[in-house]
């Protein structure tokens, strides 16, 4: 099973100091959040792209991606955006 799948968290949000509504106090996951249920999950996933959009203003698909799943962390980001789009 995927990885987001096993954590309840299908937009691999990464571990951080913020709490999100729903997440386990304590993941068995090294590096990513796991959420008691996907709604828990999807409502995480929902607030970091609202967020993406109130406080830096991104708007677009391409935005957003190069933001969610940057170079820097090593992805293809370009062709997720031409996969997405």
């Amino acid at each position: 099973m995927a990885r987001g799948l096993r954590n309840n968290n299908p937009g691999n949000i990464r571990l951080g100091s913020f709490k999100y509504r729903g997440e386990v106090a304590k993941s068995s996951d090294k590096a990513f959040r796991q959420f008691e249920s996907m709604a828990w999950g999807y409502r995480a996933a929902f607030i970091v792209l609202r967020t993406y959009n109130h406080k830096y203003g991104i708007n677009t698909i391409s935005g957003i991606i190069q933001r969610w799943a940057p170079e820097a962390d090593d992805n293809d980001t370009e062709e997720y955006i031409q996969r997405v789009c």
